[in-house]
């Protein structure tokens, strides 16, 4: 098993020119509540990193305070990189004494979730870069080539020799992982080229002299969101689009299903056979849960629990994998819509086998459980289809259960974007087991039979001229 690595080496010395004039360093960019060096700095002390080395050089004392305050307790060393100004090769070449250990190397100006970070430090892999498949080519972001998984080149505008001599892996994202003898070869390197006078290039260019003496394996990373902030517009678009992906994917069973991911990758299944799987195992539940009684409704709860686990684990293969097709996504939302709405009917029925107070009482008591039921389960079906009517029109809600939010709104406040996100979307499963432990699964009945009726109500009034406009000529 590799050693831990627990030091990172941060480039943050960049003047960050597309920014505009007279801007801050791209590190002390906000993005939410805090800067992107604080997101950083949080997120390596939480994955065990001990140690950060900074390296710095434009507006380097504001840069220092900003990681003192940021991450108290966990070592800070700051380097002044005094020809900043120049290529990046020389930022990390500042930095040249700490590469002697096992560590991580990175870019300052990045917004990654922590399952990113934690997904490369976790491999059993003692060299790795991390590539995202998806990323399209425009010449201006660094792209990888790799043959069976180990990288090879990497460069921003790829000869086409380069083109035929290996496949294209991705996008670097700007996080690399290094044994402290690959560290020491990527030293020597850089030390090899600054002396050649070469210092006014990109320090990615080394990587291709790296790559060839040490294997650096490629850490796949397309089913998680991120962003490099370059320009005002990305910065835009990390606000908007990408930090909201991010929270929805600290939700716990997106957690939970990134603990056992790298496993599923290694299992020979196409996305949409973990998508029969995942309705398989739904299936099942809905059968439990309509048996009623404690038993039947906490094996259901369990299974629903598992069927949200397996879920996410069918798109995450799909970009990884770069298998991602128009079928394999409406096959995983007809599943996801007919699980969610037989779910009332399945509870109903197991709340009058159960013979819950109101079930037995009266000949009509049955049957009011079951058309409450039949409602949820006809709110659960109108939730989905213009869910799916706003997906077509090309719109839509980006985090089910929020209709506020659409794409450029960013997201919906405080505790309406927790709720939103939580509990009626990708912890919905932890909420139906937490009604089953309290014995209370009448109750939540009920209120998911009103709530889905809200849903597609609201919905559709706040939607309703983009749902029942023209198409576009």
């Amino acid at each position: 098993m590799p050693a831990r690595t627990e030091t990172a080496v941060i480039l943050a010395a960049g003047i960050g020119k597309r920014m505009g004039p007279n801007t801050p360093p791209k590190c002390l960019a906000r993005v939410g509540d805090r800067t992107l060096l604080a997101r950083l700095l949080e997120m390596l002390k939480r994955c065990g990193v001990r140690e950060a080395v900074l390296v710095v050089g434009h507006q380097a004392e504001a840069v220092i305070a900003e990681a003192r305050k940021a991450a108290p307790g966990l070592a800070l060393h700051p380097v002044q990189n005094p020809r900043y100004r120049e290529g990046a090769i020389l930022s990390l070449h500042s930095a040249a004494a700490f590469l002697d250990r096992n560590l991580l190397i990175m870019d300052a100006d990045l917004l990654i979730p922590e399952g990113m970070l934690r997904r490369l430090l976790a491999s059993r892999r003692i060299n790795g870069i991390l590539v995202d498949p998806n990323a399209e080519d425009s010449g201006e972001e660094q792209m990888v080539f790799s043959e069976n998984a180990r990288a090879r080149h990497i460069t921003k505008r790829p000869s086409e020799s380069i083109r035929q001599a290996w496949p294209r892996a991705g996008e670097a994202v700007g996080v690399l992982k290094l044994s402290a003898e690959a560290a020491g070869i990527l030293r020597q390197l850089l030390e090899q080229r600054v002396q050649a006078g070469e210092t006014q290039i990109e320090h990615e260019q080394v990587y291709p002299d790296l790559f060839e003496r040490a294997v650096v394996r490629v850490e796949l990373i397309g089913d998680l969101p991120w962003t490099e902030i370059d320009t005002p517009g990305d910065l835009k678009r990390a606000q908007e689009e990408i930090l909201p992906k991010i929270e929805r994917s600290r939700c716990f069973n997106r957690l939970l299903s990134d603990l056992f991911l790298p496993g599923v990758l290694r299992v020979n299944l196409t996305p949409n056979q973990w998508t029969v799987i995942s309705g398989g195992v739904g299936l099942f539940a809905l059968a439990a849960f309509q048996m009623g009684g404690r038993d039947g409704f906490l094996l259901g709860a369990l299974l629903f629990q598992l069927f949200y686990i397996l879920d996410n684990w069918d798109g995450a293969v799909a970009r990884n994998r770069g298998l991602s097709s128009r079928f394999g996504a409406w096959l995983d939302i007809g599943v996801d819509g007919l699980i969610q709405t037989l779910l009332p009917l399945a509870l109903a029925a197991g709340v009058v086998r159960s013979g819950f107070a109101g079930t037995t009482s009266g000949s009509g008591g049955p049957s009011a459980w079951i058309g409450v039921g039949w409602v949820g389960a006809i709110g659960m079906a109108l939730d989905f289809g213009v869910t799916a009517w706003a997906k077509l029109k090309g719109f839509g809600p980006s985090v089910e259960g929020d209709p506020a939010r659409t794409p450029g709104q960013g997201a919906a406040p405080g505790w309406k974007r927790w709720w939103a996100v939580n509990l009626t979307n990708e912890n919905f499963s932890l909420v139906v087991l937490a009604m089953v432990l309290l014995e209370a699964v009448p109750l939540f009945l009920l209120a998911l039979a009103i709530g889905t009726q809200v849903f597609w109500v609201r919905f559709l009034l706040k939607e309703r001229s983009r749902l029942f406009s023209p198409p576009r000529v």
